[in-house]
């Protein structure tokens, strides 16, 4: 066990072992740790403790969890909606409680696999870390959003994955998983679009409240303001407070789109040889932050088209486009 718990802690950067104390169940009962000095000081000062404190393996399980949500950045998320059986009345309720699940995903899973499931509740998603016995050092992670349909997983070894995807959606009593048009390294962010992808960009300000509760005033100052308001909204800056919002966006890394144009005055639109194909990828720290700075410089042209100015809202960061929308 000394080994294990040795090569758990070692994972972790120096910086991240106060919060890995303050999260983790367990390292609460360890009290005040001294994280003075080297690394490795720190590893053998919280290794020694956790020894004395006869550390189970599924709490080393739970700081493994949380070493991955600080060092998710490395790894891209897949997201899938979860769709239930249209014509089954289901009670839902358990699926709120972590502790449950785990029960369930790991009985139904150890019939395929012996296998060590593991949750831990971190803001408003559960997260679950799977480990099949036979590769112990490749977990692989999923985290489940209660009361939505939305499930996002880390890479899956491919000779496990449509067992365990099949097992999870048996534990949730679902129908099947549909792939959705978005990956990020950001589990947050992915939440964010999916979960409020109504309410961001200029909508955001109806999810932090900012909206006029009664903006139909009759009184005529107040109204000539609204409409001072309405000619001023052709500026720049108008334009990008209503597209993009004012509040930070979640962070997208990449937009893929490809689309099929016809050569215009081609003498037959339709063959092959009359088309073009086009790849247009957008990448960065965070794609939508950067296309608002983009336009509020002039960099990009408003208004955008509408596959570009509703990006915030689309859920997703692949498209296919046609001539239509192109």
């Amino acid at each position: 066990m000394a080994d294990v718990v040795k090569r758990t802690l070692t994972k972790f950067r120096r910086k991240d072992f106060p919060t890995l104390l303050e999260r983790w169940n367990f390292g609460r009962r360890l009290g005040d740790v001294d994280l003075s000095g080297s690394k490795a000081s720190i590893v053998k000062r919280i290794a020694t403790l956790c020894l004395k404190y006869n550390i189970e393996e599924y709490e080393l399980a739970e700081a493994e969890i949380i070493h991955y949500q600080l060092t998710e950045g490395r790894r891209l998320w897949k997201a899938y909606a979860i769709e239930y059986w249209k014509n089954e009345v289901d009670d839902r309720s358990e699926n709120v409680v972590p502790e449950k699940l785990e029960d369930r995903f790991g009985d139904i899973l150890d019939q395929f696999y012996e296998s060590m499931i593991v949750s831990l509740m971190y803001k408003d998603a559960i997260w679950f870390r799977v480990q099949i016995n036979e590769t112990p050092l490749t977990p692989f992670f999923l985290v489940f959003y209660p009361n939505s349909t939305l499930v996002l997983s880390s890479p899956i070894t491919a000779s496990y994955k449509d067992i365990v995807l099949e097992s999870f959606l048996l534990t949730l009593n679902a129908e099947k998983l549909k792939p959705l048009e978005i990956c990020a390294r950001d589990s947050q962010s992915i939440a964010e679009l999916v979960l409020n992808s109504k309410s961001q960009g200029g909508f955001s300000a109806f999810r932090y409240n900012q909206v006029d509760s009664n903006p139909l005033v009759k009184d005529f100052k107040v109204r000539r303001e609204i409409e001072e308001r309405q000619k001023a909204k052709s500026s720049i800056d108008e334009y990008v407070k209503e597209t993009f919002g004012e509040h930070q966006m979640p962070r997208l890394e990449q937009v893929h789109y490809k689309a099929m144009i016809p050569i215009r005055n081609s003498v037959s639109p339709t063959e092959a040889s009359a088309m073009i194909q086009i790849h247009a990828s957008f990448s960065g720290g965070t794609v939508l932050e950067s296309m608002r700075e983009m336009v509020k410089d002039k960099t990009m042209v408003a208004p955008l088209p509408s596959y570009l100015a509703k990006l915030p809202s689309m859920g997703r960061n692949k498209f296919s486009l046609d001539k239509k929308n192109a």
